[in-house]
């Protein structure tokens, strides 16, 4: 399934905003944005896509969830997004 929301949509943090990570358990990760917290099931692709998030690149959201989308929901990736904006 494709989301068609994500389709040609480029994502850039704004410098300088950074993403932080922690690890809560074995399952889950919590996610800081620009003031914000949540709290999602963990997924290793979610600390590289931060990682490389946190570069202040330019990003299509296309090839930054082709990995978590094998293994997750396309919506999981959408709500990802949606938060971290």
């Amino acid at each position: 399934m494709k989301i068609w929301l994500l389709d040609n949509v480029y994502v850039q943090l704004p410098y300088p905003f950074q993403l932080y990570h922690t690890r809560t358990n074995a399952e889950d990760i919590t996610i800081y944005a620009r003031g914000a917290k949540i709290t999602i099931r963990f997924n290793p692709l979610l600390e590289d896509i931060i990682n490389q998030l946190n570069t202040n690149e330019i990003f299509h959201t296309g090839s930054l969830l082709k990995q978590l989308n094998e293994e997750w929901p396309p919506q999981a990736g959408l709500y990802f997004w949606l938060y971290i904006q």
